[in-house]
């Protein structure tokens, strides 16, 4: 009679080579999901320690990752008490990584197993992470709850002595713009630290770039403790590479030891965040060093059964990089025309009509006078969700606060269920003002907390959810919303897809802006884009804000303009004749009016 012990040695024997048998038939249908596609393949098996994948919109970005991952485990090169670190410049990005892991390895054996290999979050995340370990170490009290504050703004550097107000703002100007060095950055550290300490904690206070900073002065004084986590985070793999500023970067270097395997993926024509310290041709700079594989996606599955998409988006990528054109084919745009703000509302009503069945976002480049009649006109025939509205707007993070206070307080003890969703949305309402943009932003947190509920195990869901509200991160479930057409920025609509994108107001004074105009060095009598020595990379910015937004459609790609526009004249709105932006006529494109065909 086998005894007790050598049973479970045949169980403990029988579970493993079911276990081998498993990883195995993964490791084998991972690769043949990806045989006809050599990029993929190429990252996803490569031994390099360190890899930078370009990854324009659509080309496979999100499956050749998590396929990477996937064959890291079942290959064994990620052992059992080692953690892949997915680290993204937003906390949105980083969310989508985390459900797009967790779907995909509910599908795999024992996903529980395979899934806690993985952690997904942003650089302020892991940061706290860190912190809330050995954040005393670095002056931070155990057991305070710091507001995080905006070091840039003036009352939070008004009560600071006049040198140290000086140094606090000069620092993150250089890093908002860029213009700091990784060298300059260590070497200012401590003092830039010591004013945290000395001003902003005894407050009760933690600047949103010192949760960076401390965290760079903690692994730099600390070599085991950085020894330990490199150790850990045996994999660290990027996204949205393009959007990482100094703070990230340095921190990404801190993490990466000399074993450590680093996966960048990114897409220099997405970056649109150059105001937020986004370091300029990052992705460029970074494929140069002859230490780092460089492999880029070449199959453009987005746009596979448009040809004209697929083509305007190659025409894009090569006009961005040399700023000029070696043929003479013109790719056509579908664009509706409209005489006045009035025709072109019903022309874009027109056409979302003759598509009921598909979703459609509405793009606009910034909130403009022209953006609110066009918006006006709209919202008289047809039921729009407002996505306008940005996620710093003091009336947004005062909405998410309370969403995430009202979450504490009343599920400290376990996490949301279905059962209490009603009561907690009703709490939040009545604890606001409701307005369209609340009643927006309402309808999102109904979705999330209902998604999250399906999408997350118990254990981690109140942790997702306090991740969202506490970074104002709701936008990200606009994709999710029940009405067909959404209205957003182009920078609001960042690393999301609907059917039918539609970009208004496609005129000069709107893409480009006020701003834009003056930095490309336009003019009212040819507003043509003349490239010079002086203009160059802002009209490559201006190229990326384009390509966002044409890059979201999964189906086609639209553009809306009218004959007149509204501006304001000496503090008075006038209505003004308007010209086609000037990416309408780069000589690549032609503005092809569809409008007759509605």
């Amino acid at each position: 009679m086998l005894t007790t012990f050598k049973m479970f040695q045949q169980f403990t024997r029988m579970q493993l080579r079911r276990l081998l048998m498993v990883i195995s038939k993964l490791e084998s249908d991972i690769l043949k999901l990806v045989k006809d596609d050599p990029s993929q393949k190429e990252v996803i098996i490569s031994d390099n320690q360190k890899i930078l994948v370009e990854a324009p919109a659509g080309f496979g970005k999100t499956f050749t990752m998590i396929n990477m991952i996937k064959y890291w485990i079942a290959t064994g090169k990620i052992k059992n008490y080692e953690k892949v670190l997915c680290l993204s410049f937003s906390v949105s990005a980083a969310n989508r990584m985390r459900e797009n892991i967790e779907s995909s390895f509910k599908d795999s054996y024992s996903s529980s197993n395979l899934v806690h290999h993985v952690q997904a979050t942003n650089f302020h995340g892991i940061c706290r992470n860190i912190l809330s370990k050995y954040g005393f170490l670095v002056g931070l009290k155990p057991n305070v709850d710091y507001q995080n504050v905006d070091s840039t703004n003036k009352d939070e550097l008004k009560l600071l002595p006049l040198d140290e107000r000086t140094f606090i703002h000069n620092e993150d100007s250089e890093i908002s713009t860029a213009s700091i060095s990784q060298k300059k950055l260590y070497e200012q550290l401590s003092d830039y630290n010591a004013i945290i300490r000395n001003s902003f904690l005894p407050c009760n206070k933690l600047p949103y770039n010192a949760i960076i900073t401390l965290t760079l002065e903690l692994l730099l004084n600390n070599t085991q403790i950085c020894s330990f986590y490199r150790k850990y985070y045996r994999v660290i793999c990027i996204d949205e590479f393009q959007d990482t500023n100094i703070l990230g970067l340095s921190l990404i270097h801190i993490l990466s030891g000399e074993n450590t395997k680093l996966v960048a993926f990114g897409d220099d024509m997405q970056q649109i965040y150059q105001f937020l310290g986004a370091i300029p041709s990052l992705i460029d700079k970074t494929s140069q060093n002859s230490s780092i594989q460089y492999v880029q996606l070449t199959k453009n599955y987005r746009f596979k059964n448009n040809k004209s998409m697929q083509a305007l988006d190659s025409q894009l990528r090569f006009y961005k990089t040399n700023l000029t054109v070696t043929q003479n084919n013109k790719i056509p745009i579908d664009a509706l025309h409209g005489t006045s703000i009035s025709d072109e509302s019903a022309q874009i009503i027109s056409f979302i009509n003759n598509h009921p069945d598909n979703k459609c976002a509405i793009l606009f480049s910034g909130n403009s006078l022209t953006t609110k009649k066009l918006i006006e006109k709209l919202s008289e025939k047809i039921t729009l969700f407002n996505a306008l509205f940005k996620d710093d707007d003091k009336q947004v993070k005062h909405f998410h606060e309370k969403a995430l206070e009202t979450y504490l307080n009343m599920f400290k003890s376990h996490p949301i269920s279905q059962s209490g969703v009603q009561k907690y949305i009703n709490t939040v309402i009545k604890s606001i003002t409701q307005d369209s943009v609340t009643d927006s932003l309402t309808e999102l947190l109904k979705v999330f907390i209902h998604k999250s509920i399906i999408k997350y195990s118990s254990d981690i869901r109140s942790e997702v959810i306090s991740t969202v509200l506490s970074s104002c991160s709701l936008r990200q479930n606009l994709v999710d919303i029940n009405e067909k057409v959404t209205v957003s920025t182009i920078h609001g609509s960042k690393g999301l897809e609907w059917d039918y994108v539609i970009l208004a107001n496609f005129e000069y004074h709107e893409i480009p802006n006020y701003f834009e105009i003056r930095d490309i060095g336009l003019s009212n009598e040819d507003p043509r884009l003349i490239v010079n020595s002086d203009n160059s990379e802002y009209i490559r910015n201006l190229l990326n804000k384009f390509y966002v937004a044409f890059s979201r459609a999964r189906k086609n790609f639209i553009v809306s303009y009218s004959d007149l526009h509204w501006e304001y004249s000496y503090g008075k709105p006038v209505c003004c004749k308007a010209h086609v932006s000037p990416i309408g006529y780069l000589p690549f494109i032609q503005i092809r009016n569809i409008a007759s065909k509605n």
